[in-house]
């Protein structure tokens, strides 16, 4: 199995749109795919399930809960989900031993079952969010096309560094996904341009780009999968690009999972 964590310490930079994308993308090409909703404000629960969920994650990190107990199916993708009390985790793990390696040791039961696991992060470099980056061996760095969060993205590709010395040494950036791109205007190629110089500097791949469009607002609200809502739009064949090129680098393109051959 291979677990990528989608991050940005920004919000509102389209994490919960590439973590839906890369899971359910995953399940439709018959991978075994497994999404965690590390979010408090749980926008990937209700994109992947918009029904009421009894249980999630929660239960997992605070009462040691197997992490299969508490996952139901989301349209062939197994979630766990985020509930409102997922948004105490700071407060309730602080005196817990080993509460940053919470997930990762969660995860090894399941490592045989899945392909892929995805988890949304909150904003943020909380409890959560640590958790995700000690149990992912990637991560994905959505930014916005916007000169604030492209700041963001340089912090997270510092803080991936950080966690690999003293947490996670097998972590690693996956790349990094430009949302929101707004066209061929001037200032569009100007971010387009220092991102591209800084991603050479960095060693960091630019694996795509999704334009702003409402088609993207309209499948995050309907809970539908990107490429399958309007497939002959723009944004659905850039979503489409940034999975090909995320699954090429995970090593999942041909459709069978890391777990078929060595675990």
């Amino acid at each position: 199995m291979v677990v990528v964590a989608v991050a940005n310490q920004k919000g509102g930079v389209g994490k919960t749109t590439m973590a839906a994308l890369l899971a359910q993308e995953a399940a439709a090409r018959g991978l075994r795919a497994m999404a965690i909703d590390l979010d408090p404000q749980g926008n990937l629960t209700r994109h992947l399930h918009p029904a009421p969920v009894r249980t999630g994650v929660a239960r997992m990190l605070y009462e040691k809960a197997a992490l299969e107990s508490v996952l139901c199916d989301a349209g062939g993708v197994s979630l766990a989900a985020a509930t409102p009390d997922l948004s105490a985790a700071d407060l309730a793990l602080s005196s817990k031993p080993g509460r940053d390696g919470l997930l990762r040791r969660a995860l090894g039961p399941c490592a045989h079952a899945y392909d892929l696991a995805v988890i949304d992060t909150p904003p943020g470099l909380g409890c959560l969010a640590f958790n995700a980056l000690v149990a992912a061996d990637f991560v994905l760095i959505p930014t916005a096309a916007e000169k604030f969060a492209f700041d963001e993205t340089a912090e997270v590709v510092d803080t991936v560094g950080q966690v690999r010395e003293c947490a996670n040494t097998r972590l690693s950036v996956l790349g990094v996904v430009v949302t929101r791109w707004q066209g061929r205007t001037i200032v569009q190629q100007d971010f387009d341009e220092a991102l591209r110089r800084w991603a050479e500097a960095k060693g960091v791949p630019v694996i795509g780009r999704v334009r702003q469009s409402v088609v993207v607002q309209e499948a995050q609200a309907l809970g539908a999968h990107l490429p399958d809502y309007k497939p002959d739009s723009p944004a659905a064949a850039d979503a489409l690009a940034v999975a090909d090129a995320a699954f090429r680098l995970l090593g999942l393109a041909d459709g069978k999972g890391a777990s078929d051959g060595a675990a």
